[in-house]
């Protein structure tokens, strides 16, 4: 035989109900749906199986502040080294030395701009952390170990002695996950000492002109000086680093004197003509042409016309290989 409180029978109550009455039934009705939604079968609490977005790195973070992809989604090692050089200071000297190289990064830009528009990244990277070392803000010893590490961790292709743009066949380009996936890889194992990366020393000429000295050592066969009052003090690169055409790089001496440069076929017929670019921090004077060397056809000639209205001639042979005079 059955007991019943307040008309309810209590065989038909729940272990939630209690004899007090179908007010609190009511409640503790309500306890029972939103208990079943938070247990499973087994009375295991249930996961929300909807995944919260992947939080991005520190390392990242700090990135994105001074790294943007192109249309394509992707960046070069001259970008990703920069973007390295702001994350180290940002790291090891804080917020506001890494704010004060990208401000100077900003302002170097303007110092290795080509003409056209173009801007020696690396260039203008390697100036501003130069600077905050001449200037005391860093030890030349920090400014070459931050140097020395985004050197390395912005390698991208199998060349790890240079750093390339997104331009001609010297590209070394990477979607921007995979740059900052292996970026941070990259520093992680130096800071770990599984790696290292020794300090490494300015060089802004880098990515624009090659560093042997002008002597007969640079001489080929592929050309030869013609006529003029400066018989030496000449390079032709068939492929410049930064963006894989011709580069011509002409002695100090010539300093503010040149008025044009002119490349003429073995006929006369004139080929191209520019002006100088800008001068490197040896006074040497850069100038650059539309393709690169093996473009251009054999026994052709470079003349480089002076304000004074002296000229300099130059026999360029062969122009697929590297002449020096």
């Amino acid at each position: 035989m059955s007991i019943s409180v307040n008309n309810v029978n209590e065989t038909e109550l729940s272990p939630f109900q209690s004899l007090a009455g179908t007010e609190q039934s009511e409640t503790t009705g309500l306890f029972e749906a939103t208990l079943s939604e938070m247990l499973s079968a087994d009375g295991s609490e249930q996961v929300n199986e909807t995944e919260p977005a992947q939080a991005i790195s520190s390392f990242e973070s700090t990135m994105s502040e001074m790294l943007t992809a192109d249309a394509g989604g992707q960046v070069n090692e001259e970008q990703l080294y920069a973007a390295i050089i702001y994350e180290r200071l940002s790291a090891t000297k804080g917020a506001e030395t890494a704010q004060e190289f990208q401000n100077r990064y900003q302002d170097q830009q303007a110092n290795f701009q080509r003409a056209d528009g173009y801007v020696y990244l690396e260039n203008a990277a390697q100036g501003a952390l130069e600077s905050m070392s001449n200037d005391g803000l860093l030890t030349i010893e920090e400014a070459e170990t931050v140097n020395g590490q985004a050197f390395q961790a912005a390698q991208l292709d199998s060349n790890t002695s240079a750093l390339y743009d997104s331009l001609g066949d010297t590209s070394a380009v990477a979607m921007i996950e995979m740059a900052l996936e292996s970026a941070e890889t990259a520093i992680t194992q130096i800071e770990d000492g599984t790696s290292t990366a020794g300090r490494l020393a300015f060089d802004m000429n880098n990515s624009i002109t090659d560093q042997s000295d002008l002597s007969a050592s640079d001489q080929t066969d592929s050309g030869s000086f013609i006529s003029g009052d400066y018989s030496d003090g000449l390079i032709w690169k068939p492929a410049s680093e930064s963006n894989g055409d011709v580069v011509i790089i002409l002695d100090s001496s010539l300093q503010s004197k040149i008025d044009s440069v002119t490349l003429y076929d073995k006929d006369g017929k004139k080929i191209e003509d520019t002006s100088v670019d800008r001068l490197d921090d040896l006074d040497r004077s850069i100038i650059f042409f539309d393709k690169p060397g093996s473009a251009y056809p054999d026994n052709m000639t470079i003349q480089v016309a002076l304000s004074d209205g002296d000229t300099i001639q130059y026999l360029v042979k062969d122009p697929a290989n590297r002449i020096g005079y």
